[in-house]
């Protein structure tokens, strides 16, 4: 049955240039006209019932629709409204310029997809496999992604808006350009070894998250809140981390150096073996977290909290401490070398077995060969 109401109102019918055609012929053009009808129809009366959708000829038809639909390269702009794709197999389709509204994608294997220019919204992917996906210029607008399988895709220039994520698998996921809406919230969801470069991701809220190794490059990561994350052996060196609010989390052997932290709440944080070398941790909140052999080497900790902190073994070498709280801190053996504003003995901080400015170090470190 040929439809002549195509979305534009006009017969306008589709052509595969340069793939396999539906009838199984070699690579060139072929008119679908005689077999293919678009999965919207612009006049509803054209429908057929619901009992005649269901025949096998029918189901057959819409097979060869949904193919035609997405690989024809006449159908660049089509907006696919309500359509059920639960459980298809799209893997390593081409999809380019298309819009996808209330569309359920439950299930779906997009693996190796190469996505383009396109729109989802208000779609639901609970259980897709985008691994291996390529998705460029695209958006996905109140989209549920709980379950969704990302693992090793690459995100160019990519909009995730106001976005569900519940136990999602961003593994090994290459983020260039992306931007994540403000107040976006994620759980369970997984980070480890994702790579950011370029992306707006301020203002997230990350709740038992694992972000273990994931690289972080020109990407502002402020006014974020994690609870109950994984931060271990990230690499965000130079990051503004700007008014952070984070309890619990495991920042063990993290890669922090000149990374700003002013003014962050680190509450009972780990940073056992932490790099922050020139960190900026101006006015942050360092109560009780664990910084055992630590670094803060050149850190500017100035009116910081470090009241109970357990830093023992840290090198606080030429950090600057000036106006810095550390009642009940355990600094011992602590590398205080050049150290500022830290007095030698508190009354309540335990500084056994710290060392001082080393003078012999200081003259050596000051030492200006004459100029020839």
């Amino acid at each position: 049955m040929t439809n002549p109401n195509l979305i534009s109102g006009e017969a306008n019918p589709l052509k595969l240039a340069g793939s396999k055609h539906l009838d199984g012929s070699a690579n060139g053009s072929q008119d679908l006209e005689n077999f293919h009808e678009p999965l919207l129809l612009a006049n509803p009366e054209n429908q057929e019932s619901p009992e005649s959708q269901d025949s096998p000829e029918n189901q057959e038809n819409l097979e060869n629709q949904i193919n035609a639909t997405f690989k024809g390269p006449d159908c660049q702009g089509q907006d696919f409204q309500g359509r059920d794709f639960q459980e298809r197999d799209f893997t390593n389709w081409e999809i380019e310029g298309l819009k996808f509204t209330n569309c359920d994608f439950k299930g779906a294997n997009l693996t190796g997809a190469n996505i383009l220019d396109s729109q989802f919204i208000d779609c639901l992917f609970d259980g897709a496999n985008l691994s291996e996906a390529r998705v460029t210029d695209s958006s996905f607008s109140h989209c549920r992604l709980w379950e969704v399988n990302w693992a090793e895709a690459v995100l160019t220039s990519v909009n995730l808006e106001k976005v569900a994520c519940l136990k999602t698998n961003f593994e090994k996921t290459s983020f260039f350009g992306v931007m994540i809406s403000p107040h976006t919230f994620l759980s369970q969801t997984v980070f480890a070894q994702a790579f950011f470069h370029n992306c707006q991701v301020a203002n997230l809220s990350f709740e038992n998250c694992a972000l273990t190794e994931a690289i972080f490059r020109n990407t502002p990561l402020t006014r974020w809140r994690l609870k109950n994350c994984n931060l271990s052996k990230i690499m965000a060196d130079h990051q503004s981390f700007e008014a952070l609010l984070a309890h619990d989390l495991n920042f063990s052997q993290a890669s922090l150096s000149g990374a700003d932290l002013s003014g962050a709440k680190l509450f009972g944080c780990n940073f056992t073996e932490a790099k922050l070398m020139g960190a900026k941790l101006k006015g942050a909140d360092l109560t009780g977290v664990m910084a055992t052999k630590a670094i803060f080497k050149g850190a500017d900790l100035r009116l910081a909290n470090l009241s109970y902190i357990q830093a023992e073994m840290a090198d606080f070498s030429r950090a600057n401490l000036t106006g810095a709280q550390i009642d009940k801190a355990n600094l011992r053996l602590a590398n205080l070398h050049r150290t500022k504003g830290l007095p030698f003995e508190h009354p309540s901080a335990d500084l056994t077995g710290s060392r001082g400015t080393d003078p012999n170090l200081a003259r050596a470190e000051d030492f200006l060969p004459k100029s020839l």
